[in-house]
C-alpha cells in the first residue's frame, strides 16, 4: 500500500495511472483537466 501514499501525495491519481499505463503526456493531460 506504499503507491496509495505516493498518489495521496501526488494528489494526482490520474497522473499515476497514466505512468503506469502507455498513455501519451498529451492524453494525461486531456484527462487531467
Amino acid at each position: 500500500r506504499n503507491w496509495n501514499a505516493k498518489i495521496e501525495s501526488s494528489s494526482r491519481p490520474m497522473k499515476f495511472c497514466a505512468r503506469l499505463l502507455p498513455i501519451s503526456p498529451r492524453r494525461s493531460s486531456a484527462a487531467d483537466r
